[in-house]
C-alpha cells in the first residue's frame, strides 16, 4: 500500500516498497548486523534530511522479525537524542542517555535474577554521581571526577581508585546486564542499539555522548548504529580541543568510535520515482498512473503521465533543491500550495481553459511543470527568483542563461555566502533557465515548429500565467520588449498607409538580426511614444512612433563621419542624417527600417548587423582617440 509521505516523517520501514530504494541497502546492513563479531559501532553517514531516520527504521524492521529458516530476531532499543538536548541543562544529555538505556533494558527484559538486580544497582550509583558530578562542574561528562566522587560516598562498592579501572568495572556490570536481557540458548542473538538524530545536538555534546557509548557501553553481543555525520564529529573534535587537534587527529577520533562507515545511497536514489510519488503519481510499467483521486495530485487532468515527463520533473528538481528528501518535500508542499492557490483562482481557470484549447492537451502537464519549477527555484535560489520575478520578460530570462549576468545581480553575494561550491550554484542555476527554456521551447505553436533556442512572447505566456495568478509577483507583468514596440507602433499607426503586416516584418527585422542580444541590448521607454536604446547600458539610440511613420529606428553616433567610413555601399544607402529631421528620442542617424524589408531577409539582417558593427567600431575608436589626448 502506497502513502503519500508529505508531512516531514521518516518512513516507518514497514512499506512493502518505497521511491527511494533504501530497502536493499536497509536489508543488507540487517543481514550483516545479524552475522558480524560483535561488540561493533556502526555509522550511517548523511546529511541533515538525507533519510538516516527512514533507513533505520526498515533495518529495525528487518532485525524485529525471525527470518525463515533461521528464526532469530534481534531486539532493537531505539533512541532519539534530540529529545535529550531539550534537557534545561545540556550537560546532562549524555547522563541521561545512559540512564535510559540502562532503564529501558530493564523494562523490556523484565530482569528479575540477582545478578541483575546486582548490576542494575552497581550501574545506577555510578550514574547519580554522574549526574551530580555533571552539575556542578557544568562542563558535562567527566569520568574521572565521577569516579573520585564515587569513591568518597560508596567505598564499598566502588572500590576502585583509578579512572581506567572504574570503566571496566562498569563495563563488567553493562555486559553483565546484557548477557541477563538476552537469555537466548543462541548466542547469535544481538541487543542492537540505535541513536538517531545526533546531527541536531550541539557537536562537542553528540562528541560526547559517542565517546561514552565507546567507553561504557561496548561489550559482546551489542551493535550500535548510530545516525551520524562525519563532519559532526569533526567539529565535535575542533569545538573540545581545538582547530590543530581537529586537523591532526579529527580522523583517527571517528575512526576510534565508528568501525564500519556507512554513507547513505545518495547517488542511487531513485529521484524521479519518489517526486512523482509526493506528486501522487506511482510506477505502472513505461508509465505513471493516478494514485487513486487524491486531491494530493499535482498534475491537472491527466490520467497517466510518460517517464520522459517524469525525468523533466527530476530534472528541475536536481538542479534547484538536489536529492535531499526532506527538501524535496518541503518543494512539493510548496508547489501544492500553489496549486491550490490557482486552482482557487476563478483567472485561473480561465487561462487553463484558454490555453487547453490554444496549446492542446500538452497544457496540463506544462503548467503543472512550471508551478512546481517556480517552487522550487523561489525556495533554492530567494535572491535570484527575487530579481526575476521583478523584470520576468523572455530578455531577462535569456540573460539568466548567462554565468557572468548571476554573477552582476544585486543581491547574489547572499546566495554565494551560504553555498558550498559557487560554480556549481552557478552551473545549476543556469542550468533550471536552460531546462525551463527546453520545456517552453515551440510550447503553443504546432508540432511541427521546430525549437530554435529562444523564447518568444507566445512561449513565454505561460510563466506569466503562473507568476501572476499564483501570486509570486506583486509586479504588473509587462509584456516583452518586442511586444511593447510592437504595441505602440500600432497605436500610432495609420494603418490604410501602413499595413500591420509591414510593421511586424521591421520588428522581426531587429529581432533575427545581432541587435536583439539580451545580454548587451535593453529597450527603456522614454516616453509615450519612444524607446531609448541601451547597448552595454549605453545610450546609443531611440525606437521612435509617429502617425506618419509608425516605427523609426535612430541612432546617436559621437563622430557621424567616423561611423559612415565603416559603413558599405549597400548599408550607406539605408541610412541618412536626421540631424534635421523632427522625431522624438535620441538619434543623428535614420536607419530605413521600411525600406530595408523590402529587401530580402539575408541582406536586410546583413545591414543591421554591419550598421552594428559600425557603431561598436567608431565607438572604440573615439574612446582611443580621447585616451590618447589625455596622456
Amino acid at each position: 500500500m502506497h502513502t503519500n509521505h508529505l508531512i516531514d516523517l521518516p518512513l516507518s520501514g514497514t512499506e512493502d516498497a518505497e521511491p527511494l530504494g533504501l530497502h536493499k541497502y536497509a536489508d543488507a546492513l540487517a543481514d550483516f548486523i545479524g552475522t558480524c563479531e560483535t561488540p561493533v559501532t556502526i555509522g550511517v553517514q548523511g546529511d541533515w534530511g538525507i533519510g538516516k531516520t527512514s533507513l533505520l527504521n526498515r533495518i529495525k524492521y528487518q532485525l524485529e522479525r525471525p527470518k525463515r529458516g533461521r528464526g532469530l530476531s534481534h531486539p532493537v532499543l531505539f533512541f532519539n537524542t534530540w529529545q535529550y538536548a531539550q534537557l534545561s541543562s545540556e550537560d546532562l544529555i549524555t547522563v541521561a542517555m545512559l540512564n535510559d538505556i540502562v532503564n529501558v533494558i530493564n523494562e523490556e527484559f523484565k530482569l528479575k535474577s540477582e545478578q541483575g538486580k546486582k548490576a542494575l544497582k552497581a550501574i545506577g550509583s555510578f550514574t547519580s554521581h554522574l549526574v551530580n558530578q555533571a552539575m556542578k562542574s557544568k562542563t558535562g561528562l567527566d569520568v574521572k571526577g565521577a569516579v573520585e566522587d564515587a569513591r568518597k560516598g560508596l567505598k564499598e562498592s566502588l572500590e576502585f581508585t583509578n579512572t581506567m579501572r572504574m570503566l571496566v568495572k562498569y563495563r563488567g556490570y553493562f555486559e553483565q546486564l546484557v548477557a541477563e536481557a538476552l537469555q537466548e540458548e543462541n548466542p547469535n542473538v544481538r541487543l542492537v542499539i540505535m541513536l538517531d538524530d545526533l546531527d541536531r545536538i550541539r557537536p562537542a555534546r553528540a562528541l560526547e555522548l559517542l565517546e561514552a557509548v565507546k567507553n561504557f557501553l561496548d561489550v559482546p553481543r551489542c551493535v550500535f548504529v548510530l545516525a551520524v555525520d562525519y563532519s559532526v564529529i569533526q567539529r565535535g573534535v575542533e569545538e573540545r580541543l581545538g582547530t590543530d587537534v581537529q586537523r591532526m587527529y579529527g580522523k583517527s577520533y571517528f575512526d576510534k568510535i565508528i568501525q564500519v562507515p556507512f554513507n547513505m545511497p545518495i547517488s542511487s536514489y531513485k529521484v524521479e520515482r519518489y517526486i512523482m510519488s509526493l506528486l501522487g503519481w506511482t510506477y505502472h510499467g513505461e508509465t505513471y498512473r493516478r494514485i487513486g483521486e487524491s486531491n494530493s495530485n499535482f498534475i491537472w487532468q491527466l490520467s497517466r503521465v510518460e517517464v520522459e515527463q517524469a525525468k523533466e520533473f527530476e530534472t528541475l528538481t536536481l538542479v534547484t533543491v538536489g536529492k535531499n528528501p526532506r527538501s524535496i518535500k518541503r518543494a512539493v508542499n510548496y508547489a501544492n500550495l500553489l496549486k491550490n492557490i490557482f486552482d482557487a483562482s476563478d483567472e485561473g481557470q480561465r487561462i487553463l481553459k484558454q490555453r487547453r484549447g490554444e496549446y492542446g492537451p500538452s497544457t496540463w502537464i506544462r503548467y503543472s511543470q512550471l508551478l512546481y519549477a517556480m517552487a522550487c527555484f523561489q525556495l533554492t535560489y530567494p535572491e535570484v527568483f527575487g530579481f526575476f520575478v521583478q523584470h520576468p520578460t523572455p530578455t531577462t530570462f535569456q540573460q539568466m542563461e548567462s554565468r557572468e549576468f548571476i554573477r552582476s545581480l544585486p543581491d547574489i553575494d547572499k546566495l554565494f555566502a551560504r553555498v558550498y561550491d559557487v560554480e556549481q550554484t552557478l552551473t545549476n542555476i543556469t542550468g533550471f533557465f536552460d531546462q525551463v527554456l527546453y520545456l517552453l521551447d515551440g510550447f503553443g505553436k504546432g508540432e511541427d515548429i521546430e525549437a530554435d533556442g529562444r523564447l518568444d512572447t507566445t512561449e513565454f505566456q505561460p510563466v506569466w500565467d503562473v507568476l501572476n495568478i499564483a501570486g509570486l509577483t506583486n509586479i504588473e507583468l509587462e509584456h516583452d520588449m518586442w511586444t511593447a514596440v510592437h504595441d505602440l507602433a500600432q497605436t500610432y499607426n495609420n494603418k490604410r498607409s501602413n499595413p500591420r503586416s509591414n510593421i511586424e516584418k521591421q520588428i522581426h527585422l531587429l529581432q533575427q538580426s545581432s541587435w536583439n542580444n539580451p545580454y548587451h541590448l535593453r529597450l527603456i521607454k522614454a516616453g509615450t511614444r519612444f524607446f531609448t536604446v541601451l547597448w552595454d547600458n549605453e545610450e546609443v539610440g531611440s525606437i521612435a512612433s509617429t502617425q506618419q511613420q509608425p516605427l523609426q529606428f535612430y541612432l546617436e553616433v559621437d563622430d557621424a563621419e567616423l561611423f559612415i567610413e565603416g559603413l558599405s555601399k549597400e548599408a550607406l544607402t539605408f541610412v541618412q542624417d536626421a540631424t534635421l529631421v523632427s522625431h522624438y528620442g535620441i538619434g543623428n542617424i535614420n536607419v530605413n527600417l521600411e525600406a530595408l524589408v523590402s529587401t530580402t531577409n539575408k541582406d536586410a539582417r546583413k545591414v543591421m548587423n554591419e550598421l552594428l558593427r559600425a557603431l561598436r567600431l567608431a565607438s572604440q575608436e573615439k574612446g582611443e582617440i580621447r585616451t590618447s589626448e589625455m596622456t
